[in-house]
């Protein structure tokens, strides 16, 4: 709040930007409008409740949008064979070490959102991910010289699981843009894990789908 008054005083005209943004307070989201791509957004006017709950009044407000970006939370989900913890979401963890009960597991670390919860944004997320390498670090002292990352690329392919490297992000990058650019979008994102990796990689040409 102290920021917005902040803003609320700076005088008309001075720090003019080449962007707007618009803060709409107690607006849910009620529907996507638009043929073939995102024309407008329409919102409902939300009434608290007093006890940190807010309910529908019934009065719309269709906003013109060009595009919508969603942000409506998110809840990690387990692994399997990793522990969890099912009332915050998250894997428990010592600086990044997999705790089981307590106890630290062998060789297993973790990062992100599942490591936290869904908080802080890309320089909280990168502070984070030191933390777990320092950690991984300390924890393993290999006695011989570490193998290159192809050696990390072959390991994966022996498992059967797809590698996308560089020129697959690419290929991918490009993808995204063109399914764009039907639509008058700068990218549509493809979603389908599947459809990524086989986009990925070399030579291979997918047809169709992918609009998310």
């Amino acid at each position: 709040m102290r920021t917005f008054e902040r803003w609320a005083q700076v005088p008309p005209g001075e720090h003019r930007a080449s962007r707007r943004v618009h803060l709409h307070f107690y607006r849910a989201p009620a529907a996507i409008l638009g043929s073939g791509r995102v024309e407008a957004l329409r919102t409902e006017r939300t009434v608290p409740d007093g006890y940190g709950h807010v309910t529908g009044s019934g009065e719309f407000q269709d906003l013109s949008v060009g595009a919508v970006y969603r942000a409506v939370g998110y809840a990690g989900s387990p692994l399997e064979g990793v522990p969890f913890d099912r009332e915050r979401h998250v894997v428990p963890h010592d600086r990044g070490a997999v705790l089981d009960d307590g106890v630290p597991v062998p060789g297993l670390f973790v990062t992100g959102w599942i490591k936290r919860g869904p908080v802080g944004l890309i320089g909280a997320t990168r502070s984070d991910a030191r933390e777990t390498v320092e950690t991984l670090l300390s924890a393993t002292r290999p006695a011989a010289p570490r193998p290159g990352r192809e050696a990390i690329d072959e390991l994966l392919r022996e498992r059967g699981i797809p590698v996308v490297d560089w020129g697959g992000w690419l290929r991918i990058d490009a993808a995204e843009r063109e399914l764009g650019a039907r639509h008058g979008r700068a990218r549509t994102k493809i979603v389908d894990r599947a459809e990524l990796t086989e986009r990925g990689r070399p030579n291979v040409a997918v047809a169709g789908g992918g609009e998310g």
